[in-house]
């Protein structure tokens, strides 16, 4: 089993020094003689032993007999422990294309992943590579969905935005995006869509929610609203508590209660939102929130795609220069 540990660490030791070539090639040797049943005939255990033992023997004659004594073991368990590592680190590497998280089940625990919601129903291996080489399509005309449409209609930017009302990685860029609304109403053209993740069980009623008070014209304040009660409504047990807790929210923004109802039951409403969640599909959208800046030049068109608040903020500075 050493001759195996002894080839993956000389073998990756090699890429940087040609020293250690030598030594991974004397490593391989044996490994093939043992994966065949063969002995090894090898003296590469006796040198690293040797070398790994000796400096030790005079100051820590006690530590240097044990690892002398369970030199075996010690390989064997690093060998296991290389090949686990190898393991995880190939399945991050997997959803990390997939995905664009390496833990997609809890994306905010993933250092190199995105600020964001991610679709656990995302694509195929391919796709991902695509949306991570932003080499896909993207329409260069949205259309503009009552009561989410804010800014200069006629403005040279525009910013789409998919998002989901339970997403809390919404929640977070929720003010961001208002303040940029408030800020760049003259410059920018925003457009807001919704985007249901399957793993969001209220993302849809959430969502009908949202756009019932858009037909109301308080898009923005009941979102803000949902948002600010996020930790409350997500955790509630059945949908009829989440329609209840919502609707609440609308009695508190002074919103017509009948006509908020009303739009939430709406069978068409569901054909809303699944008209946006095609779109960012379409789109090579895969996460919450997701954003598709447009900005048109001389007839032409610069597109470029953003998840999460920092990457929203550097984009956004980015497009207005």
């Amino acid at each position: 089993m050493f001759c195996i540990l002894a080839f993956i660490v000389f073998g990756i030791l090699g890429i940087f020094s040609a020293s250690y070539r030598a030594l991974a090639k004397e490593a391989w040797l044996c490994v093939k003689k043992r994966i065949t049943l063969k002995p090894c005939d090898t003296s590469l255990s006796e040198k690293i032993r040797a070398k790994a033992v000796g400096p030790l023997i005079l100051k820590h004659p006690k530590i240097a007999k044990s690892i002398n004594r369970y030199f075996e073991i010690l390989s064997w368990s690093v060998v296991i422990l290389s090949i686990i590592s190898t393991f995880y680190v190939s399945q991050s590497v997997y959803n990390l294309v997939r995905y664009q998280s390496c833990n997609p089940v809890n994306p905010e625990k993933c250092l190199l992943g995105v600020e964001a919601c991610i679709n656990k129903d995302a694509g195929s291996f391919f796709n991902g590579l695509k949306r991570i080489l932003n080499i896909e399509s993207i329409d260069k005309k949205f259309y503009s969905p009552l009561g989410r449409t804010f800014g200069n209609q006629e403005a040279k930017i525009t910013i789409i935005e998919f998002m989901c009302p339970e997403c809390p990685a919404c929640a977070v860029t929720g003010p961001i995006v208002k303040k940029a609304i408030e800020s760049y109403s003259d410059k920018i053209a925003f457009k807001i869509y919704y985007f249901p993740l399957p793993q969001h069980p209220f993302s849809y009623i959430s969502s009908a929610a949202t756009e019932a008070a858009a037909k109301q014209e308080k898009f923005l304040p009941y979102l803000e609203a949902e948002f600010n009660s996020l930790d409350k409504w997500s955790s509630l047990k059945t949908e009829n508590e989440v329609r209840s807790f919502l609707i609440n929210l609308a009695k508190n923004l002074n919103l017509d209660e009948k006509e908020f109802i009303k739009v939430i039951d709406d069978p068409n409403v569901k054909q809303i939102i699944d008209n946006d969640l095609n779109l960012a599909l379409k789109n090579g959208i895969n996460s919450t929130p997701s954003f598709i800046f447009l900005k048109e030049k001389d007839g032409q068109f610069k597109t470029e795609k953003a998840t999460g608040a920092r990457e929203f903020l550097d984009t956004l500075n980015n497009f207005l220069k």
